[in-house]
């Protein structure tokens, strides 16, 4: 597996065959795995933070919708006939 990445800046981790074909055609390079890494990285830890926003929101506006135990309507009493 190597990484290569094209004149757009967009890496890719592919196979040694392709990344031979691909590189021969001057439009992509070698580039280091570090560099692959660190991009999936970012995309995981952006990815974690939407989640974790989203989840805070859920959470306050459960909070919101609970109601007191004082304000519940009370069972009324079966009557014995």
């Amino acid at each position: 597996m190597k990484c290569v990445k094209n004149t757009d800046g967009v890496i890719r981790r592919v196979g040694d065959h392709q990344a031979k074909t691909q590189v021969a055609s001057g439009d992509w390079k070698y580039v280091p795995k570090s560099e692959w890494k660190a991009l999936r990285r970012a995309a995981t830890e952006k990815k974690a933070a939407a989640k974790a926003a989203v989840k805070a929101a859920v959470t306050t506006d459960r909070k919101k919708k609970k109601r007191s135990k004082k304000n519940k309507p009370q069972p009324s009493e079966k009557s014995n006939v």
